[in-house]
């Protein structure tokens, strides 16, 4: 069977100059390329920048390497001068003209800083790819994105059956990009569900306190999201460690949210928990 290389588009326009913990997005994201285990599978990096100021016009490939062992690529990455906005819809359709691919379907992860700045909508983008048969299994590591950006990002993925995080730490981001290069070629593990443990209601702002107890696989995820519109408010990597707790913060909107357990490799939910969050 033939072995499966994962695109990596990473969006390198002024978005990363934004803050992720203590350092520059762009600086976060080098180091954390740098350290990845050799055993993830070779990938092709496409890195994207617009050329002077300019916004929203057709992006320019700036680095296209295959290089996964050496990281020789990462010197000239760390000296980008970052400049302008980037249409994503417009990296993602440059990127599969490049990239020739005998794969049933592409498996794309896609890094950005933020999105919604151009006017581009993925969530057609994709459906519009599966029309002309040219599916992708889009991933999606968002550093530290506005909620608005996550909306969008999220119905993307959903159309095409990949992962969404948003990372909001350097090691919560590193772990995430492990975490989906790995899926692409591991097949899923029988997963064991483990038991949460949290309160029925919550005030919203409010720390929720969640104990598990049981065996997770790596990469198993705690996820609070909404029961109508499917947007995950926050995700949150659960510890290997047998039992433990986990702080998630509750929505600012009153409503009826779910806790669930998400597996890593599959994506398949394990179990889940209701909770009503209160005005107060």
């Amino acid at each position: 069977q033939e072995t499966k290389v994962p695109l990596v588009i990473i969006d390198a326009s002024e978005t990363l100059r934004g803050a992720l913990d203590k350092q520059t997005k762009l600086d976060a994201l080098s180091e954390l390329l740098k350290t990845q285990p050799p055993s993830l599978p070779a990938s092709r990096f496409f890195v994207f920048g617009q050329k002077g100021s300019e916004n929203c016009a057709s992006p320019t490939i700036l680095l296209d390497s295959f290089d996964q062992t050496s990281h020789a690529w990462l010197d000239p990455f760390k000296r980008l001068e970052l400049s302008g906005k980037i249409a994503v819809t417009r990296m993602l359709e440059q990127a599969l003209k490049t990239h020739s691919s005998s794969d049933a379907k592409t498996a794309v992860i896609l890094i950005l800083g933020e999105q919604g700045v151009c006017k581009s909508d993925l969530c057609a983008a994709v459906r519009q790819l599966r029309v002309l048969q040219r599916p992708i299994d889009l991933s999606i590591l968002a550093l530290n994105v506005s909620e608005s950006s996550q909306k969008e990002l999220q119905c993307a993925v959903r159309e095409t059956g990949g992962m969404f995080i948003n990372a909001t730490k350097v090691e919560e981001a590193r772990l995430a990009f492990e975490h989906l290069l790995t899926r692409v070629t591991s097949p899923p593990r029988v997963a064991t569900p483990v038991r949460l443990t949290l309160p029925d209601t919550a005030i919203a702002g409010s720390e929720i306190k969640v104990q598990w107890d049981g065996a997770a696989n790596p990469f198993d995820r705690v996820v609070l999201a909404a029961v109508n519109d499917q947007f995950d408010y926050e995700s949150k990597y659960l510890p290997t460690e047998l039992k433990g707790e986990i702080l998630l913060k509750a929505p600012m909107q009153p409503g009826q949210y779910q806790v669930k357990t998400i597996a890593g490799l599959s994506g398949a939910v394990l179990n889940s928990k209701t909770i009503q969050v209160t005005a107060g």
